[in-house]
């Protein structure tokens, strides 16, 4: 009983939220645009996500090692280059 009192009450909730949103008749050049920027966004938080390194060195006893960037030294860097 309680299944059927709770799948009745997610379908009554899913429908007026749908019903709704179809109310609001955006235009579909302003949905495009939202849907971009979402994607870019996320996008953008991938990225970010994503390790930066700095160049390589080479020691002199032929070992190479390539250093994780820590996101407080791009700001530095970026202080310096302005």
């Amino acid at each position: 009983m309680k299944g059927l009192f709770l799948a009745i009450s997610l379908a009554f909730v899913l429908s007026t939220s749908s019903v709704s949103f179809a109310d609001e008749k955006k235009s579909p050049e302003m949905m495009i645009e939202e849907g971009a920027k979402m994607i870019f966004e996320a996008l953008d938080l991938v990225l970010k996500a994503i390790p930066q390194y700095k160049a390589p060195e080479i020691l002199g006893n032929g070992d190479i090692i390539i250093r994780r960037k820590k996101p407080t030294e791009d700001k530095k860097e970026k202080g310096k280059a302005v």
